[in-house]
């Protein structure tokens, strides 16, 4: 199929880019980060009732309650890995338009579209297809495969460690990379990451990120992949809703340079073990002093 663009789609596209709100959604997001983290270290705890800290520990985040699908499937920032995981028996559908790190000036657009199965408690395996056009023409095609595995669970002091690899299958492995990394949270509102890996075009060398979430449903987000930089704001609404029938939604807004703003959707569906495990919704328990 040959897909065509008009002059007239290109500027309506250009004015739109240029009158974007989202770099003002993400400062107001971030003062309202930076505000429910400070606060309760002054000993004030704002909006407990309606936004409870996600990443205390004696909540369910070690079942996987606020892991989010990746810019490639697996639980992670953007193109950033997390050392989390998806509860057993969960299905997690993920669409984004992340380009590759190689993509030319001229490309229009590249679409991606994931589906991950966690089929044990600490694994989860990822199915990927990308496409990308270049003009009017689609010069690539890509199917490949990600296996993500647990090894620790964070427990007191001690990070969690994931150990993975991206497309481990397929003819061009354009996204190959093998990695590990490591995730501590902190006063339950600040996760970090960093790790080591080698990779085609990510996750080749250090990389590293920080997610700041105000509220369990609110995240802001930056990362280094190795070969490129990205931040933006992550939301995980209708939370009351999944805890009911089992669907989670997340919505991604991030600036990867040099591609500029991108964004990307998944869809969470728990069934059997991970849905009976579910949590009821509300604020978590306070966290155990180890």
């Amino acid at each position: 199929m040959i897909l065509r663009t008009t002059p007239r789609a290109r500027g309506v596209g250009a004015r739109a880019a240029q009158g974007s709100p989202a770099p003002r959604v993400a400062f107001a997001a971030a003062a309202l980060g930076g505000w429910a983290f400070a606060a309760p270290l002054a000993g004030q705890q704002p909006m407990a009732g309606w936004c409870p800290a996600p990443f205390t520990l004696a909540s369910a985040d070690a079942r996987g309650a606020s892991a989010a699908p990746s810019f490639s499937g697996g639980p992670g920032l953007f193109d950033v890995p997390t050392a989390t995981a998806f509860p057993e028996g969960e299905m997690v559908l993920s669409v984004n338009e992340a380009r590759s790190p190689d993509s030319r000036p001229d490309t229009r657009w590249q679409r991606n579209g994931m589906l991950t199965v966690a089929f044990l408690p600490r694994l989860s395996l990822t199915g990927r297809a990308a496409v990308r056009v270049v003009g009017d023409v689609a010069d690539k095609r890509d199917l490949s495969a990600n296996a993500q595995f647990l090894a620790l669970e964070e427990k007191g002091w001690r990070p969690a460690l994931m150990l993975g690899a991206n497309d481990v299958s397929g003819g061009a492995q354009n996204y190959t990379a093998t990695y590990a990394a490591l995730t501590k949270s902190v006063a339950g509102r600040l996760r970090l990451t960093g790790g080591y890996g080698q990779g085609r075009q990510l996750l080749d060398g250090p990389f590293g990120g920080v997610e700041l979430s105000p509220c369990a449903w609110l995240s802001l987000i930056a990362e280094h992949a190795g070969q490129r930089s990205s931040a933006g704001v992550r939301l995980t609404p209708f939370r009351a809703l999944a805890q009911r029938t089992g669907l989670r939604l997340t919505l991604d807004a991030a600036r990867i340079e040099p591609q500029g703003w991108t964004g990307g959707v998944g869809v969470r569906w728990a069934a059997g073990p991970a849905r009976a495990d579910r949590p009821a919704p509300g604020p978590p328990a306070a966290a155990a002093t180890p």
